[in-house]
């Protein structure tokens, strides 16, 4: 039931500079965690907002908006597959969306968060994957830092086709699971032979120099440093590659007008956005929601669908209009 607005909280939402903005990422997958703990989670999450709301409004107009979040949280679909859920609240404005992203919890209580600081909430994971060829076996590494663990060890002979259609589906099948950066490492002869060799040469961020013993964990953070300290450049690397691969099927649009229209029908596997690129047009937007601009309506699109949102520096998009869609089909 919605409450019930009194004459004397209708003042106080009818003055601009009373309209504070609830905003609200959290972790919600069903799947892995118990109800109760959600729940729990839900709970304590209500109490920082009613706390944080009493101390910088008027209590009628925090009461309204805690009493509208509660009745958000108690429609919450328990039966959900997706890994988060994303609330923005006011006065005069809701949405939830649920998200298919794992996300670092934030609550923000003002009137600036948009829905391009929601991909700003993603946790992304320092973690990497590493091939490691040897003249007779293939090693696969999962690694962070100060943690590589392998999960894959099979026997593997370059100097025979059958060792090279291995490799490349091994990568494939790799590549599309956990989809992390890749390096290849091993003697120079042997990455000189892959390099010539792979089939997904857009998928690797580079080929390193490595013994044919099992590295140790101190070597592989030596020689992943680099990459770790520039892990947000990096990751724009791997975007860019997503997005060649992408346009090698013919599963790439680019272009303002064309992404908009595969996002108006759930068509956004991976949205690729510059940081700075914003599009008046299309249709009219509520001044009081989060979704400022038509790029906003399209990320909106996108993570209701299910799909991803990235964003790189200005410039990396020059060719494609500055957007561009990895499509589902």
């Amino acid at each position: 039931m919605n409450p019930v607005r009194t004459r004397d909280l209708k003042k106080v939402l009818e003055a601009v500079h009373y309209r504070p903005a609830v905003s609200i990422v959290l972790a919600f997958d069903p799947k892995m965690a118990a109800k109760e703990e959600l729940s729990e989670t839900l709970k304590n999450t209500c109490d920082q907002v009613e706390k944080s709301l009493l101390r910088q409004y008027p209590p009628e107009l925090a009461l309204f908006l805690l009493q509208r979040l509660k009745n958000i949280f108690r429609q919450l679909n328990f039966g959900t597959h997706k890994r988060s859920i994303a609330i923005f609240l006011s006065p005069v404005f809701e949405k939830l969306l649920y998200l298919d992203m794992e996300v670092v919890p934030t609550i923000i209580i003002d009137d600036s968060f948009e829905i391009r600081d929601l991909v700003a909430c993603k946790k992304i994971p320092r973690q990497l994957l590493l091939f490691q060829l040897t003249a007779q076996r293939l090693n696969v590494y999962l690694g962070e830092p100060g943690k590589y663990t392998r999960i894959l060890s099979t026997p593997s002979d370059l100097s025979h086709p059958a060792g090279t259609v291995q490799l490349n589906q091994t990568l494939a099948q790799l590549i599309s699971s956990y989809r992390l950066p890749v390096f290849i490492g091993g003697a120079a002869p042997i990455l000189e032979v892959c390099a010539a060799l792979i089939t997904v040469p857009h998928s690797i961020i580079d080929f390193l120099l490595l013994p044919e013993t099992e590295p140790d964990t101190a070597l592989l953070d030596d020689l992943f440093q680099p990459y770790y300290q520039n892990w947000s450049s990096l990751q724009q690397t791997l975007v860019l590659h997503r997005l060649s691969a992408a346009e090698e099927v013919q599963r790439l649009t680019i272009g303002m007008s064309e992404v908009w229209k595969e996002a108006m029908h759930h068509n956004g596997k991976l949205l690729v956005v510059e940081r700075d690129f914003y599009f008046d047009g299309f249709q009219p937007h509520n001044p009081y929601s989060y979704v400022k601009d038509a790029v906003d309506d399209i990320i909106e699109k996108v993570l209701e669908a299910g799909g991803e949102v990235e964003f790189v520096d200005p410039g990396k998009l020059t060719d494609f209009g500055s957007i561009a869609l990895v499509r589902f089909y």
